[in-house]
């Protein structure tokens, strides 16, 4: 299959498009952890901001779940699939799952750092195929453009928390 009955323009070639598809399998993947991971978040946090932190946190499962579903669309239209098996998302996924110890799921603090870390990863990730888009796949470039928006802002919010918590601690220098 050339790259042009992928949606891609012709001068994309093969190989890149192979790699673009790849990246957005690994992109879904890593989204889909995310929301995972927020989903969980929003049941453990714990105390001060409680309130404000579980709702950001379903705001943001709620979006990663819709970047998921921009990723899965476009990476279709590319003649691309999803990984299928839920156990196989960390094997293909470009951001890590964090390894939780049995008490940091009671850490409000673990919990944002470490999601702040999977959102400066995937905002990496978005920069690298947003660069390799540019020239050749301007629909995938589009998509990838409006997620990192949201990747963006996820970032701004969390560091808010992190700091607020931080401040409310004595612990922010």
């Amino acid at each position: 299959m050339n790259a042009d009955a992928l949606g891609l323009p012709e001068e994309a070639g093969n190989s890149k498009k192979e790699l673009i598809v790849k990246k957005m399998q690994a992109a879904l993947a890593s989204e889909k952890q995310s929301e995972y991971q927020y989903w969980w978040g929003k049941y453990t946090v714990l105390g001060p901001m409680f309130n404000s932190i579980q709702k950001e946190f379903a705001d943001h499962e709620e979006e990663e779940r819709a970047h998921a579903e921009l990723l899965a669309e476009r990476l279709y239209e590319l003649g691309g699939m999803p990984v299928f098996n839920p156990n196989d998302l960390h094997t293909v996924a470009d951001c890590p799952y964090p390894k939780y110890e049995e008490e940091d799921n009671q850490c409000t603090m673990v919990q944002l750092k470490q999601q702040l870390e999977a959102e400066e990863c995937a905002i990496k990730n978005y920069e690298e195929l947003i660069a390799l888009t540019a020239d050749c796949d301007p629909a995938t470039n589009d998509v990838i453009v409006e997620i990192l928006r949201g990747e963006n802002e996820h970032v701004k919010d969390l560091k808010k928390f992190i700091v607020s918590l931080e401040l409310s601690s004595g612990k922010h220098d």
